[in-house]
């Protein structure tokens, strides 16, 4: 899990489902009642199993798709509330796929390092964007370069 203040998400994550079942559901609830901002779960994550935890759950669901062959309609029917879209080149076309299914769910993507990537999937649709922040070198290169030049 991780930790946002006195807040967390749940990253539950799947291999061997009909195994599991009942300790994915002990961790859902779980969650919820330590005061989970949602569970999120990984692709392999069947939808059978993304509608019995929506019934037993009040929290958003989010699920991650990697790839335009991923059974989007049938997530979108198991009740998910929300994507996490990690597409590498092909997330403004997976993000443009989920809009014209629906329109109104939310959609979380990664957006890669260029702007103009970022860019793409914010046209696409994305409601948010996850990316790697710039190292703190990164981020004081200029300035340090400057203070160089100076001696």
């Amino acid at each position: 899990c991780i930790d946002f203040g006195c807040r967390q998400t749940y990253f539950l994550r799947c291999r061997r489902w009909n195994n599991n079942r009942v300790e994915v559901f002990r961790v859902a609830i779980h969650a919820e009642f330590q005061g989970a901002l949602g569970v999120v779960l990984n692709k392999p994550t069947p939808n059978s199993l993304i509608s019995l935890l929506k019934e037993k759950i009040d929290i958003p669901v989010t699920i991650t798709v990697v790839s335009e062959k991923d059974d989007i309609k049938g997530r979108l029917q198991a009740g998910v509330d929300i994507f996490n879209v990690s597409g590498a080149g092909k997330t403004s076309d997976i993000i443009k796929k989920i809009r014209d299914l629906n329109a109104g769910v939310a959609i979380i993507a990664t957006g890669g390092k260029p702007d103009e990537t970022i860019m793409m999937a914010i046209e696409a649709g994305a409601n948010a964007i996850s990316y790697r922040p710039p190292s703190t070198g990164e981020l004081f290169k200029e300035i340090m370069d400057r203070y160089r030049l100076e001696e």
